[in-house]
C-alpha cells in the first residue's frame, strides 16, 4: 500500500511540473528575451491573448507578429508547404544520422500560417521555436530539402530558434529597414 502512495505522490509531482512549472518558466524566458529585444531596438512589446499569435513587437516601420512553438529536444521541423509543417522528435542525441521516431503535424500553427496581416507598416511573421530544434528544413521539391536560416523564410514566415533569436533579430531588423512599400 505504501508503494501506491509513493507512486501517486510522484505522479502528482510530475503532473504539477509538466502543467504548472514548465509553462511558467517558458513564458518567463520568452517574455524576458522579448523585453530585452524591445528595449535594445526601441520597439513596443505587446502580449496578445486569443489570437493566432502570442506577441507583437512594433516600431514606426514594422510590426513583428510572433507565434511560439514549443518543441521537445532533440527535434526537427520540416516545412512541407505553406500550411503543413511537420515536427519530428526523439531518438538518441549522440547518434549521428539517427531517425526521429515520433512525428506529428503542427496543426496549432495553421491559422497563423494562413492569415495575411494587412498594415501600413511592414508585417513580418515569426515562429519562435522554444527551446530549439536541431534542424529546420523546407521542401524545395518532392525529394529535395534545404535547411532554413534567418536569411531564408518559409513562405514568408521567419522560423528562428529561441536560443539564437537575439542574434538573428538584428538581421531581420536590417532586412525590414531596406524594405520599401
Amino acid at each position: 500500500m505504501e508503494f501506491l502512495y509513493i507512486f501517486l505522490g510522484l505522479m502528482a509531482l510530475v503532473i504539477v511540473v509538466d502543467f504548472a512549472v514548465k509553462p511558467f518558466v517558458r513564458s518567463k524566458d520568452i517574455s524576458t528575451l522579448l523585453n530585452e529585444i524591445s528595449s535594445l531596438y526601441n520597439l513596443t512589446l505587446t502580449k496578445v491573448k486569443h489570437k493566432d499569435y502570442h506577441y507583437i513587437l512594433e516600431n514606426d516601420k514594422a510590426i513583428f507578429y510572433i507565434r511560439i512553438l514549443d518543441v521537445n529536444i532533440p527535434s526537427c521541423i520540416t516545412v512541407n508547404n505553406k500550411t503543413t509543417w511537420s515536427l519530428t522528435w526523439g531518438g538518441p542525441k549522440n547518434n549521428p544520422g539517427r531517425r526521429y521516431p515520433n512525428q506529428r503535424y503542427v496543426n496549432e500553427l495553421i491559422e497563423f500560417l494562413k492569415d495575411e496581416y494587412k498594415s501600413e507598416k511592414r508585417a513580418v511573421k515569426i515562429v519562435l521555436v522554444y527551446k530549439r530544434a536541431e534542424q529546420i528544413l523546407k521542401y524545395i521539391n518532392e525529394s529535395e530539402l534545404k535547411e532554413i536560416t534567418v536569411k531564408d523564410d518559409a513562405y514568408g514566415i521567419k522560423v528562428i530558434n529561441y536560443t539564437s533569436f537575439k542574434e538573428s533579430f538584428e538581421e531581420i531588423k536590417n532586412e525590414v529597414l531596406v524594405w520599401k512599400k
